[in-house]
């Protein structure tokens, strides 16, 4: 789709350095993926002089909304939520997309007989870089300022007693946006070169409205 890969803008996207470069304090970083548990948060870093375009954000990441017994009880019967989200700040605005549940029904694990899920540090390394479990968190958003300022991170605002989130492998992606142009509409000037107004469709119409019509044959 013609992005472009640009995670080497980031400072430590995999966390194979601890926190370095990112704000806010992690309940644990291994080394291989960072974790927040039982807390709210807002980690993220800043980036300079960034291209106007579309940013895309990615990381492999779940939210647990509690315990376990807690989050599969509310995700069963639908009453789950989904607290934890990452985000791009670009133009002052700021677009969000929710970590996926730690019960996805895209994983490959279970709840009985057998509790497969990750429930520790461990368990989440093998779930992102062995299991290609998690990869669907993206968010994306567009900056209009040449040489703005992005923002990308992590937030959490609400706390459910042990809930977890849990997250490796930051990826941002950038494409230009697109130039888009109105050319000319071919018209028969005997048809429409009449002084009055018509649709795209070539229905007169008496009370334009703000669009595009066609008038004059043009």
């Amino acid at each position: 789709e013609g992005w472009e890969d640009i995670t080497d803008r980031l400072v430590n996207p995999d966390f194979t350095e601890g926190q370095t470069g990112w704000t806010g304090t992690f309940t644990n970083v291994t080394g291989t993926v960072a974790e927040f548990f039982n807390s709210t948060f807002n980690s993220y870093q800043t980036l300079t002089n960034m291209p106007a375009g579309e940013y895309k954000l990615c990381v492999d990441g779940f939210y647990r909304y509690g315990s376990i017994e807690h989050a599969y009880t509310n995700r069963t019967n639908g009453t789950e939520k989904l607290n934890a989200r990452l985000f791009i700040t670009t133009d002052r605005t700021t677009a969000y997309t929710q970590f996926m549940s730690l019960y996805d029904e895209s994983v490959p694990f279970t709840y009985e007989p057998e509790y497969t899920y990750p429930d520790n540090m461990t368990g989440a390394n093998l779930a992102f870089n062995f299991k290609n479990a998690y990869k669907g968190n993206e968010v994306r958003k567009i900056n209009e300022t040449e040489g703005g300022t992005i923002r990308i991170g992590f937030v959490k605002s609400l706390s459910v007693a042990n809930d977890w989130t849990c997250f490796d492998n930051v990826r941002l992606y950038y494409r230009p946006m697109e130039k888009t142009a109105i050319g000319g509409i071919e018209a028969d000037e005997d048809e429409y070169g009449d002084g009055d107004v018509y649709d795209l469709t070539g229905r007169k119409i008496a009370n334009p409205a703000k669009g595009i019509y066609i008038k004059d044959g043009k």
